[in-house]
């Protein structure tokens, strides 16, 4: 229980840094909410003050105090309106401050994973914390901290008005108001559930419809557009009923705090109307009691549902605070090998054994990266074995490929081919053996992944223009993209399309044919010097005489590492690798 408030605590404070840190119109938000419940506290002042002058007014026949009191209540109506009206726009700029940091700071997060901790979890759930839960956070934190603080200082407030007003009367609303805020402790276990089960559920379902508008080619190639209406409308039933049950604990909660508020208020009104009986207290001054405790007791009922809405979005703040506070994410490059280990021993390339020097190894990791993509590598797998689960893939594998050099990778499906691609996109650490990018480890090296290329059989395309999608929304070097372009075989693509490199291509691609886009993503790698280019099956989709074109292509590449995985090569093509390595259960072949 200690360590759940601990947690809680800390994701509450988390969320307030949001609102706080660099906020500049958290403050004056405030300031203007406790004006404007200052003004409407004193409405209460303002009608006992206006009723006793009607009703004085009427015994002594002069009517100037009255004319008085209406003025000022006019223009007090003016003042209040204006401090409505600021206070809105505060709180709007705050909130669109903190949320727009929010959603900054988690696609930060979520874009520095790593591949292994991104695939951990689907691709509805991350569209599902960054609109769905965000929607959740803003409504349910955000803007009902306002409102919680607004109904602790209107409590607060109208209860020493209330006090000064008739100090019975308002210990009386006190001791009755106990009872309604005690309420929301009834609830909060319940409330975290049903709002836990609703993200889950809402992940669930935008992954189905993610899958629905991603497979629809299948869908309708295979017409089972039945059977995937049904898996779909089950995900939504799940959900809607999931956000059902939500709703019902939170009525359930309003209902029970709604009763309990009105019968305080009866309860207190009863009190006020016998000390009226009684003669202790006037007409003006029952008004402003019914106003005031009104202003005690209906905060004291809100709260109730504040704090339960808020205790709701529980498990949402959860899942963010832990999405923030990740570590072990492959941030900045770095190239480390431990001291206290003796250097790696590794074959050289004519088959003696060379020691690593550790000063290679140091140095600053910019430079290192920028010398490494000057130079290429070398790569040697060495007694690597690789498992999925119980299925062992790789055997005990022992591979050489050299920089610069071009190696087509064959054999059967389940041989070990994209797992070595995978291996090298550092997809999976876990493996057994040793992997050396230029003598050193690959677990030692850092984020190797980004000095390659991948390129598979669907080249991802965004939805802007070709220029963009070569230099990925960097500034544009025109003599390294004329380069790539000319290297990739883009040019008699580009000549005869209107528009040339500011073409769009259309969502995924959509405007090129396939070797148009592997084209692209060619011409992307040699713009970002990437000296290693992985091709997992790129060529499959394609009709046989674009993929010998692409083929060609990737062997007439210069100073660049490429490793081509593909079940058949083409005849003209085979002469033109270096080496053909062919796979057989998980180890090469002869």
């Amino acid at each position: 229980m200690i360590a759940s408030e601990k947690h809680l605590k800390r994701e509450v404070l988390i969320m307030k840094s949001y609102l706080t840190k660099n906020n500049i119109c958290f403050v004056p938000a405030l300031i203007m909410q406790t004006l404007q419940t200052l003004l409407v506290i004193f409405v209460a002042v303002l009608l006992s003050l206006l009723i006793d002058a009607v009703s004085g007014s009427i015994q002594s026949g002069d009517t100037s105090p009255l004319k008085t009191i209406l003025i000022a209540c006019i223009l007090y109506a003016i003042l209040l309106g204006l401090s409505v009206f600021l206070t809105g726009r505060l709180k709007g700029r705050c909130i669109m401050n903190a949320m727009t940091a929010l959603k900054r700071d988690v696609m930060h997060a979520v874009l520095q994973k790593d591949m292994v901790s991104y695939h951990q979890d689907s691709k509805g759930t991350y569209i599902a914390i960054l609109n769905h839960n965000m929607s959740l956070v803003e409504e349910n934190a955000f803007k009902n901290f306002f409102s919680i603080y607004e109904s602790i200082l209107s409590m607060t407030l109208a209860a020493v008005v209330l006090i000064v007003t008739n100090p019975l009367v308002a210990l009386f609303s006190l001791v009755c108001t106990f009872v309604p805020t005690m309420i929301p402790k009834m609830f909060s276990k319940k409330l975290a559930e049903t709002q836990k089960t609703a993200a889950e559920k809402a992940a669930d379902y935008q992954t189905e419809v993610n899958e629905l508008l991603d497979g629809y080619e299948l869908i309708k190639n295979y017409s089972i557009e039945k059977e995937l209406e049904s898996r779909c409308l089950e995900r939504l039933t799940q959900a809607e009923h999931s956000k059902y049950r939500q709703g019902c604990e939170m009525a359930k909660l309003q209902g029970i705090a709604n009763t309990a508020s009105i019968l305080t208020q009866f309860l207190i009104m009863l009190f006020a109307g016998f000390l009226a009986a009684k003669g202790y207290i006037t007409l003006g001054s029952i008004v402003a009691v019914t106003q005031l405790s009104g202003q005690v007791i209906s905060p004291a009922s809100q709260l109730t549902s504040m704090f339960g809405l808020f205790t709701s979005v529980r498990p949402v703040l959860m899942q963010i605070t832990e999405l923030l506070q990740e570590h072990g994410t492959c941030i900045t490059p770095a190239l480390s090998v431990p001291t206290k280990h003796a250097s790696p021993i590794l074959p050289d390339r004519t088959g003696h054994a060379a020691s690593i020097s550790p000063n290679r190894a140091k140095g600053n990791a910019a430079d290192l990266a920028a010398s490494l993509s000057d130079s290429g590598h070398d790569i040697v797998f060495q007694d690597v074995s690789f498992s999925y689960g119980q299925h062992n893939v790789l055997s005990r594998l022992n591979l050489t490929l050299e920089k610069g050099k071009k190696y087509a990778l064959t054999g059967d499906s389940g041989s070990g081919k994209s797992t070595i691609l995978k291996l090298l996109m550092q997809y999976y650490p876990s493996y057994d053996g040793q992997i050396f990018i230029d003598r050193t480890e690959l677990k030692e090296y850092g984020c190797f992944f980004k000095e390659c290329a991948y390129v598979g059989q669907n080249v991802f395309l965004f939805n802007d223009t070709i220029e963009k999608n070569i230099c990925l929304f960097r500034e544009k070097d025109p003599e390294r993209l004329a380069f790539a372009v000319r290297e990739a075989g883009l040019e008699e693509v580009i000549s005869r399309t209107d528009g040339g490199l500011q073409a769009l291509a259309g969502e995924n691609g959509a405007n090129f044919s396939g070797g148009e886009r592997q084209r692209i993503a060619i011409a992307r790698a040699l713009y970002h010097q990437k000296k290693i280019l992985l091709f997992d099956e790129a060529t499959s989709a394609l009709d046989s005489g674009m993929a010998e074109k692409i083929e060609m292509l990737i062997l007439t590449l210069r100073d660049v590492t490429c490793l081509f995985i593909s079940h058949k090569l083409s005849n003209s093509c085979v002469n033109g690798y270096d080496r053909i390595i062919r796979l057989e259960a998980g180890n090469v072949s002869g």
